[in-house]
């Protein structure tokens, strides 16, 4: 998940969306890494917010760490659970299975 610092507060930010939320590529501005492109949802002080172009910087090259939220079948649907409103979700905890309902079927192999 690509991380950094919103300006006005000093808060750590969390990208939410780029083009494709499941590929964070899309957050950082192509001419400088190290801060968030235009038109990108961010996590900020609980809340889901859209940042202007440069309002979160200090953005490592490397991605950190975020919480990934899967509907009962298991499926990665978004690092944002705002949007998919209306859908059961639930965070990953410690495990992708360990995430899902006792009583969904799995049909592995």
């Amino acid at each position: 998940m690509t991380t950094g610092v919103e300006k006005r507060g000093n808060a750590p930010a969390y990208c939410l969306l780029g083009p494709d939320p499941l590929k964070q590529a899309g957050c950082t501005d192509p001419g400088d890494a190290s801060q968030n492109a235009m038109q990108t949802y961010w996590w900020v002080n609980n809340d889901r917010t859209s940042e202007a172009q440069g309002a979160v910087w200090k953005i490592p090259k490397t991605s950190g760490y975020g919480l990934v939220y899967v509907d009962k079948t298991g499926t990665v649907k978004a690092f944002d659970p705002a949007s998919y409103s209306g859908v059961e979700l639930r965070s990953v905890v410690n495990s992708c299975m360990a995430s899902i309902s006792p009583a969904t079927k799995l049909t592995l192999g």
